[in-house]
């Protein structure tokens, strides 16, 4: 009799210790704030305003609340398709970390993340464009040549410096116990009072790698490439 209650109780205790593994955890109460972003995010997307959505949903990220796991699909959705790609990778890679096979968007973020894949795969082939997939136009400091011209500064444009011997004067002083004080020719700058200016070694002018575009010639402009040799690009550098 003692045996059976014991395994009795026993038995009991597995099945709460089972029941309390299983039990389901208390569902997450949104903010009504995310929840009033979240819908207006949706609603916009509906209307293909994914401009007016992304603005939405990174005011949802500012907020620093609480968010629904499915924001981030939808977020990354949005990315892609304002041409964000590298963001929008970020964020489907967290939905499916997060939600799993079991999340609502689980297929369309596989789906998400191929059509991202083949993306990238463009970019990396393409030569008219960066690794962001940002068009490039000739870097307007250099105007395409990778190097830029510049007026010397250390000799002012003129080819030629101060002595650093004689100071300018042509000529040093030399003193000895027979004759005193003597005036003789600098050695230097043969009299002239100047030298060859070290920088630019008399040509006046400094020759250099553009600062702006690291020599390449090009810089990237604000415009998504389309892999094409003739595309347009109507504005200026992307920053």
């Amino acid at each position: 009799m003692t045996r059976t209650l014991i395994a009795f109780f026993i038995f009991i205790g597995f099945a709460n210790l089972a029941y309390a593994q299983t039990e389901l955890p208390e569902k997450v109460i949104y903010d009504q704030e995310i929840i009033d972003l979240m819908n207006k995010a949706k609603a916009e997307m509906k209307a293909e305003d994914y401009g007016a959505a992304n603005k939405t949903f990174r005011r949802a990220l500012a907020t620093r609340k609480i968010l629904p796991t499915d924001l981030s699909y939808l977020f990354a959705e949005t990315l892609y398709v304002v041409h964000q790609y590298q963001n929008s990778l970020n964020f489907v890679e967290k939905y499916l970390g997060l939600a799993g096979q079991g999340g609502n968007y689980y297929e369309k973020a596989i789906e998400l993340k191929d059509l991202l894949n083949a993306e990238f795969e463009k970019i990396k082939n393409c030569d008219y464009c960066n690794l962001s997939g940002y068009r490039y136009v000739t870097c307007y400091n250099c105007e395409g040549v990778g190097s830029t011209t510049e007026t010397c500064h250390n000799c002012k444009g003129s080819g030629k410096t101060v002595c650093p011997k004689c100071l300018g004067e042509g000529v040093y002083i030399t003193f000895n116990s027979f004759s005193g004080k003597q005036y003789v020719e600098c050695d230097v700058c043969e009299g002239k009072g100047y030298i060859t200016c070290t920088l630019c070694l008399g040509e006046k002018i400094l020759t250099g790698t553009c600062s702006v575009c690291l020599g390449t010639g090009k810089i990237a402009s604000s415009t998504i490439c389309n892999h094409e040799p003739d595309q347009l690009v109507d504005d200026h550098n992307h920053n």
